[in-house]
Formats: C-alpha cells, structure tokens, sequence
C-alpha cells in the first residue's frame, strides 16, 4: 500500500472510530436506500392503479416544486437552527407521512399519493441542509473533512447500486405497502442515529441575529442578487434547468414506457435503474482523468450529447437488454453534468 492510500485508509478508520460520525452515517445508508424504496414504489402503484402517463407524470412535478419554493428559505432557517434537531424532526415525520401511503386502495385515493409526496419533500427541504451544516460539527478536524463528504458519497453509491435492484424485488414480491414500511423504517432508523450523538450545544448566530423569516428573506434577497449579477452563475443554472426540465419529462414516461413495452415488473425496473447508477460509479471513477483533459464547458456540453443519444437509444431499444445497456450509458454522462 503506498503512502497516500495509507494515509486515506487511516483516516477512514479515525472517522468510524467516532461515534458521532459512524451513527450519522450508518442512520443515512439505511435512509438512502429506503427512500429507493419509495422512489420506485409510488411511480408503479400510481401506473397501476389509474394506467395514466399524466396522473404519474403529476407525482414528480408536485415532488418537485418544494425544492423550488421551499428549498432555498429553508436552507437560510436551518443555519440559524439546531441542525440535529432538526433532522430529527424531519426523519420522524417522514416516517409517519409515508405509513399514510398504506391506505390507498383505489383510484379514488391517488390524491393521497400527491399531498404525502408534496410534504415528504417540504420535510426533506429542511433535513439535507441540515445534514450538510452538521457534518463539520461531527468530523471535528478540518483535514478530516475530505474523506468524510468522500464516505457519504459512498452511501450514494451504495444507494445507486443495491437500492433499486432491493427495492424492485421487494416490489415484486411482496408488493408496493411493503416499500413504504420500508422507507419508513429508514427514516426512524436516521432519526435513532442521530439521536445518539452526542453533540455540543448549537453556537449562536455569528452575526447575532435572531431567527426570523424576515432576516432569513434579507439573507435570501442578497443571495439571489449575487447569482443573477454573475453572467457564469446564471449560464450554469439555466443549462441546469433545461437539462432537469428533459429529465422531469423523461421521468414521467419511463415506469409506464417500461412495463408497456418490455412487459416487465418491478424487479426488470429495479435492474434498470441499478444500470444507471452503476454507469454512474463508473463515470465517478473517471471524472479526475476528464476534468484534467477537457474544459468545464467543453465536457459539460459533451455530457449532455451523450446522455440525449442514450436516452434516444432507449427510445429505439429492441429488447430489454438494451435497455440495460442504454441506461448504463445514461448513467455514464449524468454525473459530469451535474458536476458543473
């Protein structure tokens, strides 16, 4: 083992010999891959349920616009918060929001699907920041910090790989309730973790100012004027909202494109999204080989090229295991965009 590696294992090892660190991150592999759970059983159970491309279409806009009007508010609240209790308040009402999803029986019930979605993730708009703010707090050491992102990257990883492949077979199994016990036992599972660290009393605002939404609005205005004033920022975040807007489409055909043309369940569907996740591991692996050969914009523009000819492909695809084979190629050009 040479030197470098040595020295980034044993700071691995000095993380999980914390306890703070190794109950946060084993409380989110279990979250993260729940939420898979969930991801892919809402989709299929909508699409059975009514057979509508729009009715399933409509689950992930509704999902979507708390990120967009709730995100960046809660982001300013939650620097000014106790970010561990926030976090558990926000796993335990995930956990009982997602039970609700055991009642729906019928299609008269869908607009169940959407309400409980829609506040999951208002719910969700408080716990990622929060999560980002205490990780610091946790590690402790600042020359630390790297190899911790770097294994909580891992869970993502993790998650792309076992997560919809676990969650397509328990679909297939034991059918849609069974993902939600499931991504509901992941999120008490987060909770009881960070409930055991043991972490000092939250520092008061730097700035001294007290928690309000007008001053988190100030901060927020502030914020907003410096992205549209930066012609860079603003060139990104469009190129980033275009790409998400194809994405949004692409996500509300693909269950129901999935199950009508290759005639598959939860468990092919499982498969395909493993495929991706696992072109997307690989991509990870090569991206400090590209960053090094080619320019941001350069490879940013190629990314997306290929991911519109992949995305094609599926579209042409003659059988499944093309499909496969598309959606690794998929998963191969969606991280360098989102690594803008």
């Amino acid at each position: 083992m040479s030197p470098a590696a040595g020295h980034y294992f044993s700071t691995y090892l000095r993380l999980f010999r914390k306890r703070n660190f190794t109950a946060l991150w084993l409380g989110q592999l279990v979250s993260f891959i729940g939420d898979y759970f969930n991801w892919l059983a809402i989709p299929i159970t909508i699409n059975r349920l009514t057979g509508s491309v729009t009715m399933v279409g409509l689950s992930f806009i509704i999902n979507a616009i708390p990120a967009l009007l709730l995100g960046p508010i809660a982001g300013v609240l939650v620097d000014r918060l106790d970010r561990r209790k926030v976090m558990i308040v926000s796993d335990l009402v995930r956990a009982s929001l997602v039970l609700l999803l055991l009642t729906i029986q019928s299609v008269q019930q869908i607009w169940v699907f959407y309400l409980i979605g829609f506040l999951i993730s208002c719910a969700s708009q408080f716990f990622f920041p929060a999560r980002n703010a205490l990780l610091p707090l946790v590690v402790e050491e600042e020359k630390d910090l790297l190899q911790a992102n770097t294994l909580m990257q891992f869970i993502f990883i993790v998650g792309l790989l076992a997560g919809p492949a676990m969650a397509g077979f328990a679909i297939g199994l034991y059918g849609e309730h069974a993902a939600f016990i499931v991504n509901s036992f992941g999120y008490l599972v987060s909770a009881t973790s960070i409930l055991l660290m043991h972490m000092p009393p939250p520092p008061a605002p730097a700035d001294g100012k007290a928690v309000t939404i007008r001053q988190s609005w100030i901060d927020l205005r502030m914020g907003f004027t410096y992205i549209v004033q930066n012609r860079t920022l603003v060139g990104v975040l469009t190129c980033l909202f275009l790409v998400m807007l194809g994405a949004g489409g692409l996500n509300a055909v693909w269950i129901p494109y999935l199950q009508r043309a290759f005639h598959i369940g939860a468990e092919g569907i499982g498969w395909v999204d493993s495929a991706q996740g696992a072109g997307m591991v690989v991509s990870g692996l090569l991206m400090g080989f590209l960053v090094s050969r080619f320019r941001h914009k350069n490879l940013t523009a190629g990314a997306i090229l290929w991911t519109g000819i992949f995305v094609a492909g599926i579209g042409l695809a003659p059988s499944f295991p093309f499909v496969l084979l598309f959606s690794f190629g998929i998963g191969l050009g969606l991280l360098p965009v989102q690594a803008v």
